[in-house]
C-alpha cells in the first residue's frame, strides 16, 4: 500500500476496513486498521474503528481502551461515546454506559442509536420513569424509527403491560415488516396474552424472515408445550438442536418436558459444548445434565450438576433476602388488625377473584388447571395486576395507613380495584369466578382482601423439605430470584410461612388452605371441599383432558401428567446433599 497523505484517500481505506468488517473479516479489517494507524497515529477514526472490531468479537476491554484513545484525540465525537457506551454495558459497568450514552446525547441531540441504546439500558435497570422520558424523547426526534418502537414494545413487555406491548411492537412490524426480531417479540408477547393461535402465526413469520432462527424454533416449541402439545413441543426443540447441537435452551426445554429421555449422545453434546459456553448457556446445561443423571438415578452427578447450575445462575443476579422482608413487614404494619378493622365494608368492589398463592412449585398451576373445568370459573393464569396496582396504591398512601385520612384512603382502595378489574376486563365478567394465580400474592393478602371484599385465597402448601427442593430443583424464567442458594431460599420460605400464619390470623374465613400432599393423594376430596367452601356445585373436575386450562408456567410438563405423587419427597434422592437445607429448616418453628 503507497503512503498516502491527503484525507479523501484515508477515507477510502477506512471505508475498506469497515466494509471487511461488515462481511465478518474482522482480522483482515483489523490487519489495515493497523497499517493505517502506523501512517496516521493521529487520526481519531481509526482507532474508533478498531474500537467497534474489537466489540465484535467481544473483547471489551480493548474496545474500551481504543474508544477513549479516539476520544482523547477528538472529544466532540457523538458517535465515540455511544461505542463506549456499547462497551461498558457489554463488562456491565452500568453507570459509566448511562453517562456515555447521555454524552452522545449531549453532543448530537438527534443521534438515534444512543436513545435507542440509552432507553435499552435502562429497560434492563428497570428505571421506568427514566426510561420513559428517554423513549418519548427519542419519538419527538424521530416519530417512525422501529427500533424505538420496538424499545417502547420491551418497555411495557419487561412491566407485564403486555397489551401495551403488542401495540408497540405493532407499530414497529409496520415500519420494518421484515425484521425477524420484531416477530420473535410479538409472538412472545401473544404467548403471554395466552393468544397462542395468533403466536403460533407470528412465529411462523419469524421463520419465514430467518428459516434458522434457533430461538423463534424454540419459542413456537413453548407454545405447543402450553397448548398440551407435548410432541409437536419435543419436535422443535430437537429442530433446534439439529441447527445448533450446543444449544443449551433447546436441551434445557426438552428436560423441562418432563417426557423426554436424553440419549447417551445428548449428554456428550452437552458435556462438550460446556467448557465454551457463556454463563447462561451453562446454567441450562447443568439444570439438564440434572434431569439426564436423575433420570439414569445417579443422584450424586445429578446433584453436582444441580448445585453448579444453581451456582452459576445465582451469580448472574443481585438479591438481597432483607428486601424481602422489609416489604413483608411493611406489609403487616399497612395493613395491621386496626387498620383492616376500620377499613373493613367501605371498600365497594364486587368482583370475586380467587387468588391461589403459594410458594413456586408447590401445586398452584395444578389446582388452577382441575379449577378451570368449573363452569362457573375462568382462568386468568399468573397476572402481574396485583403488584403493579399495590406499587401505585403504596406511591399515593405512603408508609402508614394511619396518618391519612380515612375517605383519602378508601378512596385510594377503590381506585386500586378499579384499577385492577381495568387491566383484566376480559375475565372478570365472564363468570362468576376468575383465577389469579401469581403465587408470591401471598404478600399481598391484607391489601387484596381490603380491596376485594368477596375474595378467596387458595393457599396450596407443600411440607417443608419439599416446598424449597421443589424450589432448588427447578430454572424459573421469571424473578424467583431467592431459589439459587439454600440459605436464601430458606429465608424467603421462612417469611413465607411467617406472613401466611399473619393472614390467616386476620383473614381465617377467607383464606382456604390445601396441603399438596393431601390434593394428590385423594383429589376428589380436596375437590369437594374446596367447591364447598366456594359455594360451587359439584362438577366433574378430575378428567384434565377436558381442562380448558392452558398452562404456561414451569409447571406446565408436570401439570399435563395428572394429578399424582411422582413429585412429591423427591429430596428423599439426596438427602445426604440437602444436610444443609435440612439443618437451616430445622431452626425455624411454625405454627
Amino acid at each position: 500500500m503507497q503512503r498516502k497523505s491527503d484525507q479523501n484517500s484515508l477515507s477510502l481505506w477506512l471505508q475498506k476496513a469497515y466494509e471487511l468488517a461488515r462481511f465478518n473479516q474482522i482480522s483482515e479489517s483489523q490487519a489495515l486498521l493497523g497499517e493505517l494507524l502506523q501512517r496516521y497515529p493521529k487520526d481519531s477514526n481509526i482507532y474508533h474503528l478498531m474500537a467497534q472490531n474489537f466489540l465484535k468479537q467481544r473483547q471489551f476491554s480493548d474496545a474500551i481502551r481504543y474508544v477513549k484513545f479516539a476520544i482523547s484525540l477528538n472529544a466532540n465525537v457523538p458517535d465515540y461515546f455511544n461505542t463506549l457506551g456499547i462497551s461498558y454495558n457489554r463488562i456491565g459497568d452500568f453507570a459509566r454506559a448511562f453517562d456515555s450514552f447521555n454524552m452522545a446525547i449531549k453532543y448530537a441531540p438527534k443521534l438515534m442509536s444512543a436513545y435507542i441504546n440509552l432507553s435499552s439500558l435502562l429497560i434492563k435497570l428497570k428505571r421506568w420513569e427514566e426510561a420513559q422520558r428517554v423513549l418519548e424523547s427519542g419519538e419527538l426526534v424521530q416519530p417512525n424509527s422501529h427500533e424505538l418502537a420496538n424499545n417502547n414494545g420491551n418497555f411495557h413487555f419487561t412491566q407485564g403491560n403486555f397489551q401495551q406491548a403488542r401495540d408497540a411492537y405493532s407499530k414497529a412490524i409496520r415500519l420494518a415488516p421484515n425484521r425477524g426480531l420484531y416477530r420473535y417479540n410479538i409472538a412472545l408477547t401473544m404467548k403471554n396474552l395466552l393468544l397462542y393461535e395468533q403466536a403460533l402465526e407470528e412465529v411462523s413469520n419469524a421463520l419465514k424472515i430467518k428459516p434458522q432462527y434457533v430461538k423463534a424454533i424454540i419459542l413456537r416449541g413453548e407454545i405447543n408445550e402450553h397448548m398440551g402439545l407435548s410432541d409437536a413441543a419435543k419436535e422443535n426443540y430437537l429442530a433446534a438442536i439439529e441447527i445448533d447441537n450446543s444449544c443449551a435452551e433447546a436441551y434445557w426445554s426438552l428436560a423441562n418436558l418432563r417426557q423426554y429421555q436424553f440419549s447417551l449422545e445428548d449428554a456428550a453434546n452437552m458435556v462438550k459444548a460446556l467448557p465454551n459456553a457463556s454463563q447462561s448457556s451453562a446454567v441450562y446445561f447443568h439444570f439438564a445434565l440434572y434431569h439426564y443423571f436423575e433420570q439414569l438415578h445417579d443422584y450424586s452427578r445429578a446433584f453436582t450438576h444441580l448445585r453448579q447450575g444453581n451456582q452459576l445462575k445465582r451469580a448472574s443476579f443481585s438479591y438481597n433476602s432483607a428486601d424481602n422482608h422489609k416489604f413483608l413487614v411493611r406489609q403487616k404494619q399497612l395493613f395491621n388488625k386496626e387498620h383492616i378493622g376500620i377499613v373493613k365494608g367501605k371498600t365497594n368492589s364486587h368482583l370475586n377473584p380467587l387468588f391461589i398463592i403459594g410458594m413456586p412449585r408447590s401445586g398452584t398451576s395444578l389446582l388452577e388447571f382441575v379449577l378451570a373445568g368449573h363452569s362457573k370459573v375462568t382462568v386468568g393464569g399468573e397476572l402481574e395486576s396485583a403488584p403493579h396496582v399495590f406499587r401505585h396504591f403504596s406511591e399515593k398512601v405512603g408508609n402508614s395507613l394511619a396518618l391519612r385520612d380515612l375517605d383519602f384512603v378508601v378512596d385510594a382502595l377503590n381506585e386500586a380495584a378499579k384499577a385492577y378489574e381495568n387491566r383484566n376486563i376480559d375475565l372478570v365478567s365472564s363468570t362468576l369466578y376468575f383465577t389469579d394465580k401469581l403465587p408470591y400474592n401471598f404478600s399481598l393478602v391484607g391489601f387484596l382482601a381490603t380491596i376485594f371484599p368477596n375474595a378467596h385465597f387458595l393457599h396450596i402448601y407443600k411440607e417443608p423439605l419439599d416446598a424449597c427442593f421443589s424450589c432448588f430443583r427447578q430454572l424459573f424464567s421469571g424473578s424467583q430470584l431467592f431459589c439459587y442458594d439454600v440459605e436464601e431460599l430458606v429465608a424467603f420460605y421462612t417469611d413465607y410461612r411467617h406472613i401466611m400464619d399473619y393472614w390467616q390470623q386476620c383473614f381465617s374465613d377467607r383464606i382456604i388452605n390445601i396441603s399438596y400432599e393431601a390434593f394428590v393423594e385423594n383429589p376428589s376430596d380436596t375437590v369437594s371441599m374446596l367447591l364447598g367452601e366456594l359455594n360451587l356445585q359439584e362438577e366433574n373436575l378430575l378428567d384434565l383432558n377436558k381442562s380448558k386450562q392452558l398452562v404456561r408456567t414451569a409447571s406446565s410438563g408436570q401439570v399435563r401428567k395428572g394429578i399424582n405423587d411422582t413429585y412429591s419427597g423427591r429430596w428423599r434422592f439426596y438427602d445426604k446433599e440437602l444436610t444443609r437445607l435440612r439443618e437451616l429448616l430445622g431452626k425455624e418453628t411454625w405454627v
